[in-house]
């Protein structure tokens, strides 16, 4: 009885115990990884992953883009030795091999290298490195500025498309491009730094988009090339020498928003300037330094074709009369056009000859004050060529040394009322005409 136990007992154990086949293990692997920024460690989504088998010539490449996490697998992959190449626009490609191990998940992550050619900062491209000629700047780096001298000096550079979502172009960023013939600027551009393009002799035109509100000092001073420019409706402020020493021509319309114009803005070059056509907000002129004659007032303009300037009649401040800008009151004569001809009478509503208000008017023949003017500001009539200078004032008026810097008063006749001869002969500045007559 004991023994047949046990041998039931063997019989049981077996029948319970079922047999179980050995699970092989696997030949497959798979490769997966993060792909992020080398410089900001940020993830980088829709990078392009290929891979092949570096041994396995019956492999077919694969692909896929990384997605907003940056990370990528391949899934199912032969053990070996594979080549993972990474690409995505405006960043260095980059490739890796790696060894695909079965039954494991192989870690590859990869940090790629933002393009050579630009450097980015916060949003600021703050330098360019590469090899120059036709340039489009990357539209999908969230840059909103280009920095203070990003291109500067750069011979090679021939055109550049600035993308859209820029707002600022820095001081000096093209400054000495030298070469540069074409700049596109995208609309949502608001300000043009100060020497922006200072000395890009050869571009030629520049269309400003609508958002424009601001054209710093001497943005585009020296671009000899310079023929034509048109004022965005949208523009508030053009500073001091923005234009200067271009090749401008024909008609200048300053749009109605416009309210400030610096010193010396169309000043130099061999400008054809004919008519400067002033809006109905224009409220100032000034230099930054009205004391320094190599920065005159905006409204001196050195071109020889420039005969009339017209103000909008309902501008507050400015009023023309016969070409000549006046106050809107006319009782300050500002600035004569250089390329007006022949004689001038001065109206009797005016008492004061602004600075430089008659500087290089080379083809003004004779001129005529009336008693009612009681000051004249310094170099109102420097590099003139007059023939005759006639004055109303029964008194000498008292005027500074540099009222007629460059101008050669002893080959000009000055004309005084009856009884004044004398009194003018021994005043300053007035005794050193050629000639004195009385009337």
């Amino acid at each position: 009885m004991k023994k047949y136990l046990i041998v039931l007992t063997l019989l049981t154990s077996v029948t319970c115990t079922p047999n179980k086949e050995k699970e092989p293990l696997s030949v497959m692997g798979n490769i997966e990884g993060t792909v992020t920024d080398f410089k900001t460690f940020q993830v980088l989504s829709g990078v392009t992953v290929e891979i092949i088998s570096n041994a396995n010539t019956t492999f077919a490449k694969k692909g896929l883009q990384t997605g907003e996490d940056g990370v990528f697998t391949f899934i199912d992959l032969e053990a070996g030795s594979y080549k993972l190449s990474f690409s995505k626009r405006h960043y260095v490609d980059n490739s890796r091999d790696v060894n695909a191990v079965a039954g494991q998940i192989v870690p590859c992550d990869v940090a790629l290298t933002g393009n050579p050619d630009f450097e980015v900062e916060n949003g600021v491209l703050t330098a360019y490195r590469g090899k120059g000629g036709n340039v489009i700047i990357p539209d999908d780096w969230g840059i909103t500025a280009i920095g203070v001298r990003a291109f500067e000096s750069n011979i090679l550079l021939i055109s550049v498309v600035v993308p859209e979502g820029v707002v600022v172009i820095g001081e000096s960023a093209f400054k000495d491009c030298t070469n540069l013939t074409s700049v596109v600027i995208p609309e949502g551009v608001m300000s043009i730094g100060a020497w922006a393009f200072n000395f890009c002799h050869n571009l030629t035109a520049i269309t400003f988009p609508n958002s424009l509100t601001t054209i710093e000092r001497g943005a585009f001073y020296d671009c000899s090339r310079l023929t034509a420019i048109t004022f965005p409706n949208s523009l508030s402020t053009i500073g001091s020498s923005a234009f200067r020493g271009c090749d401008l021509r024909g008609n200048i319309i300053i749009p109605d928003n416009v309210v400030s114009i610096g010193g010396g803005t169309f000043m130099g070059g061999n400008n054809n300037i004919s008519t400067i056509t002033i809006g109905k907000n224009l409220a100032n002129m000034s230099s930054d330094n009205m004391s320094d004659i190599t920065l005159p007032p905006p409204y001196c303009c050195t071109s020889s074709a420039f005969t009339s300037f017209v103000v909008d009649a309902a501008n507050p401040n400015y009023a023309a009369e016969n070409g000549v800008l006046f106050n809107k009151a006319k009782a300050t004569l500002i600035a004569y056009p250089k390329g007006k001809q022949g004689a001038y009478i001065v109206p009797n509503s005016v008492i004061n000859i602004a600075m430089c208000a008659f500087d290089d008017c080379e083809k003004l023949t004779a001129i005529t004050i009336p008693a009612s003017v009681t000051s004249i500001e310094a170099y109102a009539f420097r590099l003139c060529k007059l023939m005759d200078f006639t004055v109303a004032w029964t008194t000498p008026l008292s005027v500074s040394n540099d009222l007629f810097t460059n101008t050669a008063l002893s080959e000009i006749a000055l004309h005084v009322p009856t009884g004044t001869k004398a009194a003018y002969a021994a005043a300053a500045v007035w005794k050193d005409f050629g000639s004195i007559i009385e009337n």
